[in-house]
């Protein structure tokens, strides 16, 4: 029972009978033999993969990698259980601000970074160019996390020369994520991935390597246009709006994010992404335009809550939200009641403490707001209470963002139908313009 097109459609439609459905109880399965892991034979591992929503975000900076190009890897090392468990690795960042960073579980962690030094592909024990000091392991707690997420780990000074083995014989291949992608066709951008996200935000991770992903090499003074796609969506969702962009002007960037997860983590994650786009030298001068579909739209909000609470970035300059369900969706509401709820599942429903956290912050009243919303197929009497099919018309025009627009539009089309509507890109596009300003020449 797989999910075609874009997933949100069905899902938050019909999250009751979802509930029987094959993947669900997947998940339900899989989880059960989690606990059963757990219990004979407890790991980090597997409390990772088994509870995600309870994870934090360590980052911290690499210091020495001027002058180096080889792949790093960053590596977690637990005690709690086994000694020198391998909890967690990926591909350290070294573009632009070298760091690392991982999800982790709360706890104490030592932090390995292994350098492909041969260039064989591979990361192997004897490769570690970087280390926490012996005894000084990183301590991953709620209540050291900046904003209920991240913690910030100690700066890891890199030593190419001197490399040392770790207590381990794993080895790692040499996964490099790209940014750059060719096509929203890649198979990364697939359905199959896109319900993993939902289903096991970690082994999501695990194959994305990332969260973000651009269609082409970033050049100053283009406008950056951030699309954030709805639960078990994926940026393949916006390939029609996209195709609609002049890519002299603007660069299409997607958040690719496993929809699963709390949608606090889903949005402070992206806050994460637009403040360190504003501090980079790079980026700090390079407008901004946040875009989102379905649930991606109380992810975008819960962004903005964050990142905007002492002031917007100045280079942020519109947000735009397509069919979201503002008011929350009525359908999750038996979903969230599941034995096993996915977390997304109990924020998007409607009443949830999410729903009445997002609205009770204030949205920044400087940031120009576009409302699209739909309400009914082709061919329908007008609009009603369904809306779209998918989000009630009350849910997309919920009384607490209508004041928050500066303008909003309709259309007779269904949840997914918006986003490839000939009349909806055209008056997206205009919105861009107003936002960005007119094309030179113009």
């Amino acid at each position: 029972m797989r999910m075609r097109s874009v997933g949100s459609t069905v899902l938050l439609a019909g999250l009751a009978a979802l509930v029987g459905g094959c993947a669900y109880l997947g998940m339900v399965k899989e989880k059960r033999h989690l606990r059963r892991e757990i219990e004979d034979e407890p790991k980090v591992s597997l409390v990772r993969q088994l509870a995600p929503e309870s994870c934090l975000v360590l980052v911290g900076k690499l210091e020495g990698t001027a002058g180096h190009e080889e792949p790093l890897r960053v590596v977690a090392l637990s005690d709690k259980f086994v000694p020198n468990e391998v909890v967690a690795s990926r591909m350290a960042a070294t573009r632009v601000e070298p760091f690392y960073g991982l999800f982790l579980p709360p706890g104490e962690y030592d932090v390995l970074i292994l350098a492909d030094r041969d260039g064989d592909g591979t990361f192997r024990p004897d490769e570690v160019v970087g280390r926490t000091p012996p005894g000084k392991k990183i301590a991953l707690s709620p209540d050291a996390a900046r904003k209920g997420l991240f913690v910030e780990g100690p700066p890891i000074a890199l030593d190419h020369a001197n490399p040392s083995s770790a207590p381990f014989a794993t080895t790692f291949a040499v996964t490099p994520h790209s940014f750059l992608t060719a096509s929203l066709d890649d198979p990364l951008f697939g359905p199959d991935l896109a319900e993993t996200g939902m289903y096991d935000p970690a082994a999501f991770l695990t194959k994305t390597q990332g969260v973000l992903y651009g269609l082409q090499h970033f050049e100053p003074g283009r406008t950056v246009v951030l699309f954030v796609h709805g639960i078990q969506g994926s940026p393949r969702d916006f390939k029609y709006l996209g195709d609609g962009l002049d890519r002299r002007r603007y660069h299409p960037w997607f958040y690719y994010y496993p929809s699963g997860l709390p949608l606090d983590v889903s949005g402070l994650v992206l806050a994460a992404i637009l403040r360190e786009a504003h501090r980079s030298p790079e980026l700090g001068t390079t407008s901004v335009v946040l875009v989102a579909h379905s649930m991606g739209g109380l992810v975008a909000r819960r962004a903005l809550n964050a990142v905007c609470e002492a002031g917007c970035p100045a280079n942020l300059k519109g947000y735009v939200s397509f069919s979201s369900p503002y008011g929350g969706n009525d359908a999750a509401v038996s979903g969230a009641k599941a034995p096993e709820a996915v977390p997304a599942w109990k924020d998007v429903a409607t009443g949830s403490d999410f729903v009445k956290r997002l609205h009770a912050a204030p949205f920044p009243g400087s940031l120009p707001f576009h409302l699209f919303f739909a309400w009914g197929k082709k061919g329908s009497t007008g609009p009603g209470v369904a809306g779209d099919g998918t989000i009630a018309l009350g849910s997309q025009l919920d009384p607490r963002v209508q004041p928050l627009a500066r303008r909003m539009y309709g259309y007779e089309e269904s949840h997914v139908g918006i986003l490839q509507n000939e009349a909806a890109r055209r008056d997206f596009l205009a919105v861009l313009d107003e936002l960005t300003g007119p094309k030179k020449g113009s």
